[in-house]
């Protein structure tokens, strides 16, 4: 059974404390009911009730056994306001507050963290993120992102397109493209003038076309997260580090050796993580290695063999069967 999801907002078009119009239709179908459906959740609002009935047990009902409650504060709605106490009193969690811009914040709510949009023409406003970039308002950028959590060991794939920022405290390999053709949405605080050339020379209003705004479900999100003993076998001591999907674009495998693994011949980068051992090279001798080298191993060098107690990353091409994408496709 999916998660039943209740929205509590305005409906239809009303001013907004500017005396602006917005069409919270627009911002129910273009914005709220996506991501919620793309999260995998059942979606209702109040106007799409049919049966007969008293309406205050109905929505009494809602907020009491919905998975989980929007509220848009956009404007000081008494009917908002007063679905959200309701909440409030019968759940303690479950509850997502979002508003477009508004002048001033109510005081009890002051200090909750609330999902933001902007309008523009009275709908959604697909230049949010170029204001937010230009702007460099990396507040509004990272809260419009999901946190994952990740632990040693851990893999994530992000797919072409797909705004992504790393948190404080993760050191990592990072695995990419052969490309050097990256749209910078954050630099303020780095030695590099993103202004100047964060957009490749196309203008931010042509490179952030490339960005996936789109909404991102947990569904979607879980696949692009691998734990550390979670990803596919390969071959024994071998694990596959990304779904299926990456193939078209790189491929990386953990290599933890029972007591020695092959590597067989094939263009490849090992990182090596954990631990020592040696890199044998058929008859051609060996290469000792240990917790940080890095090493190119060629595809001259024939099937090879990683020996010892010892951990690697090894990064591969991608597969040369694998379908011609421009980006992975998650559903």
């Amino acid at each position: 059974m999916k998660p039943h999801a209740f929205v509590a907002m305005p409906f239809g078009t009303k001013p907004d404390d500017a005396g602006k119009p917005v069409d919270f239709n627009r911002v129910y179908d273009e914005l709220i009911r996506p991501a919620l459906e793309d999260a995998g959740c059942e979606v209702f609002r109040a106007d799409q009730e049919q049966r007969a009935g008293d309406i205050r047990t109905d929505m009494f009902q809602e907020l009491l056994v919905a998975d989980l409650v929007v509220a848009d504060l956009t404007l000081d709605n008494p009917n908002v306001w007063y679905e959200l106490g309701v909440r409030h009193a019968l759940r303690a969690r479950g509850v997502v507050l979002i508003q477009g811009p508004r002048a001033a914040q109510p005081f009890d709510l002051y200090t909750d963290r609330k999902l933001r949009y902007r309008i523009a023409n009275g709908g959604p406003d697909p230049a949010a993120l170029a204001a937010w970039v230009t702007g460099q308002d990396t507040t509004a950028i990272l809260g419009a992102m999901h946190r994952i959590p990740v632990t040693v060991g851990d893999a994530v794939l992000v797919p072409a397109g797909l705004p992504h920022a790393v948190g404080e405290g993760v050191f990592l390999v990072e695995l990419q493209e052969p490309t050097d053709l990256s749209v910078l949405l954050e630099w303020e605080g780095f030695d590099v003038d993103g202004a100047r050339d964060g957009h490749l020379g196309l203008g931010f209003d042509v490179a952030l076309r490339c960005v996936d705004r789109s909404g991102w479900g947990k569904e979607r999100l879980d696949r692009l997260h691998t734990s550390r003993d979670g990803g596919r076998d390969a071959r024994p001591g071998v694990d596959v580090l990304f779904p299926a999907e990456a193939d078209s674009f790189f491929r990386a495998e953990r290599i933890r050796p029972r007591d020695a693994s092959p590597v067989p011949a094939g263009f490849s980068v090992l990182v090596i993580t954990g631990g020592s051992g040696r890199l044998e090279f058929g008859t051609a001798g060996s290469l000792e290695v240990a917790r940080g080298d890095t090493v190119l191993v060629p595809f001259a060098a024939g099937d090879c063999r990683l020996v010892g107690s010892v951990e690697a990353v090894r990064c591969m091409p991608p597969r040369p069967d694998a379908p011609d994408m421009s980006a992975p496709v998650f559903g």
